[in-house]
């Protein structure tokens, strides 16, 4: 869709692209808050703790358009981390997790 926003050419094909480029932005919030939406309803039913965190790291991954995530938990003495899952996609890597 294109807008007339000034008789000069350059001014608005500049605002018609911004326009354009804030669309795109508010269209891409609202795809991140109904995935949102659909990751807190789906944590809120599971109780595997495992597909718990591949949900967290997909999404994470995904939400940040990060290359890879990592899940470690404290111990239960609360000394040491443990590793619990690792998605690296550069490395083609998927430790732990139920995939």
């Amino acid at each position: 869709m294109s807008y007339n926003f000034s008789s000069n050419y350059q001014i608005n094909k500049m605002l018609n692209s911004v326009v354009e480029s804030i669309t795109n932005l508010a269209e891409e919030q609202l795809l991140h808050i109904q995935r949102l939406t659909r990751i807190g309803e789906s944590l809120s039913s599971e109780t595997d703790i495992d597909k718990i965190f591949d949900m967290i790291l997909e999404e994470g991954i995904s939400f940040t358009r990060a290359d890879a995530a990592t899940i470690y938990t404290v111990n239960e003495d609360a000394t040491k981390l443990q590793f619990e899952i690792v998605y690296n996609a550069t490395l083609n890597l998927r430790k732990g997790g139920t995939r």
